[in-house]
């Protein structure tokens, strides 16, 4: 599950409920992803607690625009003591439910030129939402052009002006921002890739 999936999925998709039956000392719930805990929790009768993995999608975006990190949601439970080896010891188990992939799901990007001479960056794997990609000079921020990318593609054109930029050796960046039910790029989201040639 990446960024575009999460986002896709914010609503009910994401609630994952536990529950305990019965009354037991010293049990207790961990869930977390990577670092982040969702849940802590001891359950010492009948009850359920419930979070929202994707309420915030925002710990999906990476911090760099280096090969995008896998985090495992993991469930740590631990049951109270197991006595059968006739001294106490802590009955615990963990659970890899789910992995996670932080960014949009592409790990690397070339430009490449078509029979037309357009130039477009492809990614080694498609992205899965309405995006608008914006081109900028690295040093100074400015942008210099923008394009969509449609659900599913894998290549984004790269606008006249930033390709000149890039042809003069010039360090470029683009961000991608997916888009929000109208059509407005969601910037809290955004991320940001070094143009690689």
């Amino acid at each position: 599950i990446n960024l575009c999936d999460a986002l896709a999925l914010r609503t009910n998709s994401g609630v994952i409920r536990i529950s305990s039956y019965g009354r037991r000392r010293r049990r207790a719930v961990y869930a977390s992803i990577g670092c982040k805990p969702f849940l802590f929790q001891e359950f010492k009768r009948a009850e359920s607690h419930e979070f929202n993995v994707f309420s915030d999608c925002t710990w999906l975006v990476p911090d760099t625009d280096e090969t995008p990190a896998v985090e495992p949601l993991t469930l740590a439970i631990h049951y109270g003591d197991d006595l059968s080896s006739g001294s106490p010891k802590e009955a615990t188990t963990e659970i890899v439910l789910l992995e996670f992939q932080k960014g949009y799901g592409f790990s690397s990007q070339r430009i490449l030129c078509d029979q037309n001479g357009k130039h477009f960056i492809r990614f080694d794997s498609p992205i899965d939402c309405e995006a608008l990609v914006t081109f900028k000079v690295d040093k100074s921020g400015r942008a210099v052009g923008e394009s969509d990318v449609t659900r599913g593609s894998d290549s984004v054109e790269i606008p006249n002006e930033a390709f000149r930029l890039i042809d003069r050796k010039r360090k470029m960046r683009f961000e991608i921002a997916p888009k929000s039910l109208f059509g407005d790029p969601l910037r809290e989201y955004a991320v940001e890739y070094k143009l690689r040639r």
